[in-house]
């Protein structure tokens, strides 16, 4: 298993996955967007994790989240402005 905290923070990182893709898809890592990505996953490490960092399988489990809403966020992205109607 793993606890609520670990699983709050794992799944806050489809914002991460977000700015992959993009980044990923346009073929440019931009500098503001790496330490935007960083401030984020530090900044809910500090509120959520609180020292807890053993990895359980609870947490391999809790990554399924934020790749898959993550990229579907991004696919929905492309697809409003493709068919914005």
């Amino acid at each position: 298993g793993t606890t609520g905290a670990k699983a709050a923070f794992i799944t806050s990182l489809q914002s991460v996955v977000v700015a992959a893709c993009t980044s990923i898809v346009a073929g440019r890592l931009q500098l503001g967007t790496i330490f935007s990505a960083l401030l984020a996953v530090l900044g809910v490490a500090f509120i959520e994790l609180n020292g807890a960092l053993d990895p359980t399988m609870g947490d391999a489990v809790c990554m399924v989240a934020p790749i898959g809403v993550g990229i579907g966020w991004y696919v929905l992205d492309k697809n409003m402005k493709k068919y914005p109607n």
